[in-house]
């Protein structure tokens, strides 16, 4: 999902680096440092750390003579060699092929062969095509930059290359170029790959978009189909729709797993009276001061107080410059306190939701982090932190927009779409007032999962989907034009 925050802490003097300081070394780091290639005699300076798993790799940009590179460094203990030669040997099948991609320029080993290297290009002017994704305007501005991807994908199966670990953050897109990076998951067959696992490779890749966009998805299969030359049967495009559901639950499954430990993505704090978890983009000094003392950050006088009540209280903060919302979830008494001390935390269900929301490309808030204290195993109080969306709610939207009704029927249409794709993830909000839905930029947005629910059997899930709906349309009573405007645009689309 997100490129891990980095804490490059300057470093007064050069050093060269051994297996052992890579070895501790976690997200903050001193640079530069510099490693001398013993094989050639030479020094390649490392400027600024972009990505460590601790005790396995690192990825830096620098130099090496007059060249920016970027660097790969491997130091498990027991695979660093294995995963060094995969890499290269899946680059180096890359420009076999002549599919774009960063050139090897060196590979090699220092410290006891304990650190293994592989030196790359760097690639300027580029950003991922994941990053793009997730920063896009609309879908239609990404259609023919996700064709120009689709049609490259069909050219490596022609060509035997096979992506097995496939993210949209393996592709880095300029302005003339799309490269494919990261080789370590690259397997070459030397042949084209077949109808059938082309299907499973594809829906892999498609399965990434999230839910809602079926159209586009349907779209790019086409696109690939034609690529490859297929006389595509009615038995292709129902394996296709089969094998793109299941690739889609297979992904949530697994991020759903991801989102409650410690991983490229996500950090985990365990002490005796508190756990947390949070994204490890936001990571920092500041930061971890924030996790480690939020009430100091929400009982500050010069808060900004978003909603002060007793079950909860809301506050937005700045913390390295970004702007972020803490919502603290209150014990009003003792008996609330008894009552909520055993069961799952509030801000712990927000963390899960707004997650498979995110990671769906459902619009809401970024979720960044979440806080449980506890005493003696039993939860108290806890929190739940976002980024700060700057827009107004539904309701203000629509009174503000009351004399254009294009305005408003498209912001209808938008806000059911949403609430549709949330129940292709078996989840209902499950408390759908107008202030739980925020706009900005013209976008809906949902907030505030205290009462969502996720539902197994599909009849169920219709039957909280009515009373979600119903319960929508209250909202509106004292504006006639707009129940009237969704009420026809639920039976025209015949949502219920």
């Amino acid at each position: 999902m997100a490129t891990n925050y980095i804490e490059n802490t300057k470093n007064s003097s050069k050093e060269n680096m051994t297996w052992k300081t890579l070895y501790r070394a976690n997200r903050t780091i001193k640079t530069p440092f510099q490693i001398v290639l013993t094989d050639q005699n030479e020094v390649l300076s490392c400027e600024e750390v972009i990505r460590i798993v601790p005790k396995k790799r690192l990825l830096a940009f620098g130099m090496w003579g007059d060249k920016e590179v970027a660097v790969k460094l491997f130091y498990e203990k027991q695979n660093a060699k294995r995963d060094a030669e995969r890499d290269a040997f899946g680059i180096e099948s890359l420009m076999q092929t002549n599919v774009p991609t960063a050139k090897l320029l060196y590979k090699g080993s220092i410290d006891k062969d304990r650190i293994h290297i592989l030196v790359f290009e760097k690639i300027n002017d580029a950003v991922s095509l994941e990053t793009l994704w997730q920063n896009k305007n609309n879908i239609d501005d990404m259609r023919p930059l996700l064709q120009a991807v689709t049609i490259e994908l069909a050219t490596q199966h022609v060509l035997g290359i096979l992506q097995n670990d496939l993210h949209l953050r393996n592709f880095l897109i300029t302005e003339k170029n799309i490269y494919t990076l990261d080789g370590g998951k690259i397997e070459y067959i030397e042949q084209p790959l077949d109808t059938e696992n082309s299907i499973v490779y594809l829906a892999l890749f498609l399965a990434q978009f999230g839910v809602g966009v079926e159209s586009l998805q349907q779209e790019l299969f086409d696109i690939y189909a034609k690529s490859r030359g297929w006389l595509v049967k009615p038995s292709d495009i129902k394996a296709f729709h089969k094998c793109l559901a299941k690739q889609t639950e297979e992904r949530m499954r697994k991020y759903k797993r991801k989102i409650f430990r410690p991983c490229s993505s996500f950090n985990k704090i365990k002490k005796i009276n508190k756990t947390i978890m949070y994204d490890r983009q936001y990571e920092s000094s500041e930061f971890q001061h924030v996790l480690l003392n939020p009430d100091v950050y929400i009982d500050h006088p010069k808060a900004l107080v978003l909603k002060a009540g007793r079950s909860s209280t809301i506050v937005k903060i700045v913390v390295d410059g970004r702007e972020l919302v803490i919502k603290r979830y209150n014990i009003k008494n003792v008996w609330h306190g008894l009552r909520r001390c055993l069961r799952a935390t509030r801000a712990k269900k927000s963390w899960r939701i707004s997650q498979q929301l995110y990671a769906s490309g459902i619009a809401t808030p970024r979720p960044i982090a979440f806080i449980e204290n506890t005493f003696l195993g039993f939860r108290g109080k806890s929190y739940f932190i976002m980024d700060y969306l700057d827009g107004q709610h539904l309701g203000n939207y629509f009174m503000d927009h009351q004399s254009d009704m294009q305005a408003c029927e498209r912001m209808a249409k938008h806000s059911l779409d949403l609430l549709r794709n949330l129940t292709r993830l078996r989840i209902t909000q499950g408390d759908l007032k107008m202030t739980n839905m925020l706009v900005a930029k013209d976008i809906p947005y949902l907030i505030d999962f205290d009462g969502a629910l996720e539902y197994i059997f599909t009849m169920t899930l219709r039957r909280a989907f009515k009373n979600e709906l119903n319960r929508f349309m209250q909202n509106w009573e004292d504006t006639p034009h707009i129940y009237a405007l969704y009420d026809r645009l639920i039976h025209d689309e015949m949502i219920m």
